[in-house]
């Protein structure tokens, strides 16, 4: 006999807390990228805005990723939008099982890890007089 297991959204809560705590966490630490590598406050904040735009385009959620070109389909990875709607529509509408959720956290996490990989160079932006008036 075939058994068919089905998983609730109760049961994935945990999983989709975790994602979502990792979408804000990579998206503050976009912020920092962009800080850190502009110097400037005021293009920072246009370019994130053009970023998290783009993002919202690239997610997937009214044009399928897999039905885009190649190219785009490599431009959705570099937002973390698209790796929490995998785990997001994995999760809560397909029941897939956890180890399909391991890649799109793992995306998320590089996003994290490279902001983290920032700091240094942003404590340098913000603490410097030849940055000052850019920030």
């Amino acid at each position: 006999t075939t058994e068919i297991y089905t998983l609730s959204l109760h049961d994935a809560l945990p999983i989709l807390m975790l994602a979502q705590v990792l979408l804000l966490l990579a998206y503050q630490m976009v912020g920092v990228l962009l800080v850190a590598l502009t110097a400037n406050a005021r293009l920072s904040l246009s370019l994130g805005s053009a970023y998290a735009m783009l993002a919202f385009t690239y997610s997937g959620l009214t044009f399928p990723v897999m039905g885009m070109p190649l190219a785009a389909r490599i431009l959705a990875a570099l937002f973390p939008y698209y790796h929490w709607m995998k785990v997001f529509i994995g999760q809560a509408l397909r029941a897939e099982p956890l180890q399909a959720t391991v890649l799109p956290l793992s995306g998320l996490l590089v996003f994290v890890g490279l902001g983290l990989l920032c700091m240094p160079r942003l404590k340098r932006v913000l603490l410097s007089e030849r940055f000052r008036h850019r920030c």
